[in-house]
Order: C-alpha cells, then structure tokens, then sequence
C-alpha cells in the first residue's frame, strides 16, 4: 500500500474544515485535544530519534529520503536499539517457536475441571486452536511489522494495525503506524485504547482500504481523473468501557466527512509502550531514559573527529622572517621549503586538549548506553572462572531487569494482538479458512479460547517446577510413602501438560483407564490360573500315585543340585 507522508494531520487543526466551535463533530473535537498533548513531545521525540533511530521521522516533517544522520556522530544507540529491538523480538514472539501462544476457554480456569477426559479433551481443543493462530501469523507480514513497532516502543510509543486479509489463506494483515501518525488517548485505566491516525492516502486506495468506504459524490468527481492524488483522511479508534467494544472511524478531511463506521471488540490499532510518566500518554523507553548520555557520547564523539581532523592536516606555525611565504607553501612528499639563517622554519602547533582522558570518558558513556538499552551484559570467557556458572548468573540477573520493564508490554501488546487474532479467525466470515478458530462445547453452550496472560504462563511453569522439585525431594527420602501420598501418574500428566508437551502426544485418559482395566484382567486371570494349578497339585498329592511323582521330582531335583 503506498501513502504519502503524514502532514495531512494538519486539516484536521482546531481552526481547519467547515465546522467550528461547539458546532463540530465531537470525534474530531476529541481528536484536537489530543493532538495538542501529542505535539507537546515533538521536541523529545526528535532529540531521541535524532541520536538512536534516525532514520524515523517522529514529526512527519521531513522530505522523504532526506539526509537524517548528518549530525550523528556516535553510534552506540543506535546498535544497542538493532540489538534489543531483535531480542525482544525472539522473546515475546519467536518466530520459529511452535507454542509461543496459549489459549484458554473464556470464563473457565483448567484447574477447577476435575474429570481427567474433559480436561485433556480441553487441553486438546485449544492446542490445535494455538496452532492455528501460530500458523496465520506466521504466514502474515507479521514478523516484518512487529520489529519496526517495538523499536519504536523503545523510544517512545509504538504501535501496530492488525486487520482481516484479503483472502482465506491469508487471514491477516499487519502494519506498523508511523510514530508521526500516532495520535493515542490514555483510556479509563491507564491503557492506550483511544487512537487517532491522520494521514494521507492516495484516492484510488480507498475502496481498497475501506470496501464499505461511503464516498462523497463530489470528492469522487473531484479525483476522477487524478486517482493518484492524496486523500487527507483520519482513522479514529473510539473505545467504550461499559461496552468493551472499539467503535472504528474513517473521515476525510474536505468536508470533515464521516466515510466508515465500524464497531469491533478488539482494537485494530494496538498502541504500546515500554515505561512512562505518571500523567504522561506518550511512553518513555530505554532511548529517552538515556538521552542525556546519548547526547553527551555524541559530542564527545564530534569533538574526537575535529581533533583528528586537525590531527591529519596539522595546524603549523612559523617565524615571520621574511622567507617563508605561506601561502605558496604546499605540504606534500618532497617538498623543500626555505628558512631564513636562525629560524626554526615551520613548526606543528602543539594542541594542548589531552584526548585519551575524553575516550575513557566516552567509553564509559558508551557502557552506560549500551546497558541500559541492551540490558546487563553477559560475560565473556575467562578461564579463572566456571564460564557455565557465570552465564546463568548473568541471565538471572537480566531477566530480572527485562521481565519487569516487559509487563507493560505483555498487557498492551501481547494480549490485545491474540485477542485481535483470535477475533479475526474465529469470525463466520473465516468460515471454510485452513486457520479458522473453532469454538469449544461445554454444558451446552459454545465457549471461545482467549488468550492466557503471558505471565500466568510462567507462575504456571514456576508452580510446576516447584511442584516437581518437591515430589523429588520426598522420593529421595520417602520413596514408599510419596508413592502412597501422590497420584503420581495424575501428577505427571498436568505436570507434562503445563510444561508445554503437546496433548495429542499423550495418552488419553479412557485409553490409560482401557490398560488398567485390562493389566487387572490379565493379573486376575494369572491368579485364577496360579490358584487352579495349586488345587490340582493339593489333589494329585492326597493320593499314593501323587506321592510317588513328588518323591520321584524330588530325588530328580536333588540329584541335579548335589
């Protein structure tokens, strides 16, 4: 989809379009005073974007495939955003990982279902429905998306467009929204679900974009011709607490008419961000949290470069005696210049700066930098120390730094971007669709799967650790009493089933019951056999022939041991 750069958001102003005042659709009054607390960040957005990504425009300003680096000097922020922008990636949606989402029914926790069939036959159900999901995502433009977005997030805000695809084997589209055309709203509690995006696109994209798109007789007339030419237009994404549902607007800016009226129960645009000030709507990430380092790093950095530059040319001085003219003096191989008898001719001026203190200082800024955006460092080999053991030490220690700065990411993104999925999948119009969401029967009624809080998952797998460590630790001291205390294979399968094992791997509750019953048949028959065979024996000894075969067997058998 082609768009042209977001400055259509002016036509959109307080004083812009044919309403005025009071007079004035309410959405769009909503809008400017939004876009007025949004402005107020320009200027931090850029100095960010200037020093870490300077390739993005924060304020939809700049000509497109202009100069953006010429002032960068130093580097450091914006590896250290390469590096974390892809390890946040592989964290929270990997993308070969088969499980990297879990389902859950709405309304039901799978620990209050006590019938061991039910809860496999759930486990089952919504396994295969992850699948599904995992496939279409994979088979979108998702993962090109996602890293644009969450580099964003890392100095501000980002935010990412998640709609139904054109066809059935290509159920969803993804597109991350341009800093420069994220106008959000903080909603009730403290979740950016109000947004506005205004930008321009061209005419002929409309039908395109907005199939049910009501376009105005004379706009159509108006582009007729020139079906290429830019539309100003604005998305709004009104979100209604009581309802939980997002109401989706399109205007265009002539006439400030209203074209598309939708109503969704997840938000298409999801906006998200990594940390923030009380009372701010724009987030603060890692970038901005290190501005005043990246700032300095950079200066210090130009100032290295004109001391080299000075280096390489020199800056000379010489006796006025009269010889030496120097302007006609060019300092090349094999050059002779004259002197006068006396005089020291020319001479380098010594600079008087002491640069290898400034470079111990930028090296410091750039540790600083690189682990506050990165993260604490691992370390590297050294053989005066178990390497193994410092690598866990080190991981332990950033998890503990990443998962809590990941907490407003798992509820702002993670969460709404399955809810979003789930909702396109499990639409009747996917009906037919290889990764179509089917819902689950339950007591009569139809259940859908939501998606299971990221960090339920892992209080999920620390319980099942813990869990697992205990019952190991009690075998070690009390093998015979844990056996009688646990319902160990009832243990094991939870146990296999939280950790991830997939369910149709396992064997089903009716099949394990199916060899119990018959392991018991078997046992029962060996014993009624074992019986028989101990009253035929009591019998055949009663009589004197009986007797006879005994001692007969029993001089064979002490004959063969003595």
């Amino acid at each position: 989809m082609s768009a042209a750069k977001p400055g259509s958001s002016a036509a959109f102003g307080r004083s812009g379009g044919s309403a005025a005042g009071a007079a004035r659709d309410p959405v769009l009054r909503r809008y400017d005073k939004a876009k007025g607390r949004r402005d107020a960040f320009n200027a931090l957005l850029q100095d960010g974007y200037d020093l870490a990504l300077p390739g993005a425009d924060p304020t939809g300003t700049r000509p497109e495939g202009a100069k953006s680096d010429v002032q960068l000097y130093e580097g450091q922020g914006m590896r250290s955003v390469t590096t974390r922008r892809a390890r946040m990636h592989n964290q929270l949606f990997p993308p070969f990982d088969d499980a990297i989402v879990e389902f859950e029914l709405e309304g039901l926790d799978a620990d209050d279902i006590e019938d061991d069939a039910l809860f496999e036959k759930v486990q089952e159900h919504l396994a295969k429905q992850a699948r599904k999901a995992q496939r279409a995502v994979t088979n979108s433009n998702f993962h090109l998306e996602i890293p644009l977005a969450l580099g964003d997030s890392l100095v501000s805000t980002g935010a990412l467009m998640v709609n139904q695809g054109p066809s059935l084997l290509r159920p969803l589209v993804c597109e991350a929204v341009p800093i420069a055309q994220l106008v959000p709203e903080e909603g009730t509690f403290g979740i950016l679900e109000t947004v506005f995006r205004p930008r321009s696109v061209p005419f002929r994209d409309i039908e395109i974009l907005w199939d049910d798109a009501a376009i105005p007789a004379e706009l159509a007339e108006k582009h007729k011709d020139d079906p290429d030419a830019n539309v100003a237009v604005l998305e709004c994404q009104i979100h209604d607490p009581r309802k939980e549902t997002y109401q989706y607007l399109v205007y265009v800016a002539e006439g400030e008419r209203r074209i598309v009226e939708r109503t969704y129960t997840s938000p298409p645009i999801i906006a998200f961000r990594m940390g923030k000030f009380t009372g701010e709507v724009l987030g603060r990430g890692p970038v901005l949290w290190c501005r005043a380092d990246l700032k300095t790093a950079n200066a210090v950095k130009k100032m290295h470069l004109q001391h080299l530059s000075i280096a390489a040319a020199g800056i000379w001085q010489a006796d006025d005696d009269g010889v030496i003219n120097v302007s006609n003096i060019r300092l090349v191989p094999g050059t002779i210049i004259p002197k006068a008898v006396g005089s020291q001719g020319l001479q380098p001026l010594q600079s008087p700066a002491r640069f290898d203190v400034s470079q111990m200082h930028l090296e410091e800024l750039r540790r600083g930098i690189k682990e506050t955006i990165e993260g604490p460092p691992l370390p590297g080999y050294d053989q005066d120390r178990p390497v193994a053991y410092a690598f866990q030490a080190a991981e332990r220690n950033r998890a503990e730094v990443e998962v809590p700065q990941h907490l407003r990411l798992y509820f702002e993104l993670d969460m709404r971007f399955w809810r979003r999925v789930i909702d396109i999948l499990s639409n009747p119009a996917m009906a037919g669709s290889p990764y179509a969401i089917e819902l689950f029967e339950l007591d009569g009624r139809m259940v859908r799967p939501i998606p299971k809080n990221p960090l339920v998952r892992l209080q999920e797998n620390q319980k099942a650790l813990q869990a697992m460590q205990a019952l190991l630790e009690v075998l070690q001291i009390a093998p015979n009493a844990a056996q009688q205390l646990a319902d160990t294979p009832k243990f094991l399968r939870r146990y296999l089933l939280m950790r991830g094992f997939p369910a149709d791997c396992l064997v089903t509750a009716d099949k394990l019951r199916e060899l119990q019953q018959q392991a018991e048949r078997e046992r029962a028959a060996m014993m009624a056999g074992a019986q028989q065979g101990f009253s035929a024996a009591a019998q055949i000894g009663g009589t004197p022939e009986g007797q006879a075969v005994v001692q007969t067997a029993a001089k064979a058998m002490g004959g063969a041991n003595g």
